[in-house]
């Protein structure tokens, strides 16, 4: 409904809203607020972003938000596609361990983006997910059974990936192209290694 409204700066949901559909928001690249009124049984605000009223869904953070950090609180399981996409303000996002769903795309271009936790019911890294964020380190934990493409591409700040597992799968395309600091710690004749190679890491 809202999609790629590029000026568009504060939207308030009334009470009577009872569906928003997904990727309502997406590409609203001023959009600071969401603004959920508190007699609405579907849907709630924090820090001006989208969850579900039992705050088991995090939809929608606005790009154009100008907080720093974003803790999504104990009890969210799943966290919507683009849900923070190309939010340019936001440093740290803490991940509870009670996160088992991270969408693709959902910090894509997040070019502040500096430091961010993976909790271990996430098994897949999904495609575009760390494109063009700020980071300088990141460590793929051994839960992770997967990374896809485009993972960390444009991570053009990222210096050091560790791969805890052997097993992880690292597959696709261009998951490390223009990553000219990067270097890779990853097992011996492992997925990984091989993707770093392809990529002449």
């Amino acid at each position: 409904a809202f999609a790629a409204c590029y000026d568009l700066q504060r939207t308030n949901i009334p009470a009577s809203v009872t569906s928003i559909g997904e990727g309502c928001f997406s590409f609203c690249n001023s959009l600071q607020i969401i603004d959920v009124d508190d007699a609405n049984p579907y849907y709630c605000d924090i820090d001006g972003a989208l969850y579900d009223k039992a705050l088991t869904t995090l939809y929608t953070y606005p790009a154009a938000a100008s907080h720093t950090q974003h803790i999504v609180p104990e009890g969210v399981t799943t966290i919507s596609a683009n849900a923070f996409r190309e939010n340019k303000g936001l440093q740290k996002i803490v991940i509870p361990e009670s996160v088992t769903s991270i969408a693709d795309e959902v910090f894509t271009y997040c070019s502040s983006l500096k430091e961010i936790n993976w909790p271990s019911g996430v098994e897949n890294i999904g495609w575009h997910q760390f494109r063009g964020t700020a980071l300088t380190e990141f460590t793929v934990p051994a839960t992770v059974k997967k990374v896809e493409s485009y993972a960390f591409k444009d991570c053009t700040k990222l210096e050091k990936l560790v791969f805890e597992s052997k097993d992880t799968v690292v597959t696709g395309s261009q998951i490390f192209e223009n990553d000219d600091l990067l270097t890779i710690y990853c097992w011996y004749d492992s997925s990984a290694q091989a993707a770093a190679e392809f990529s002449m890491i």
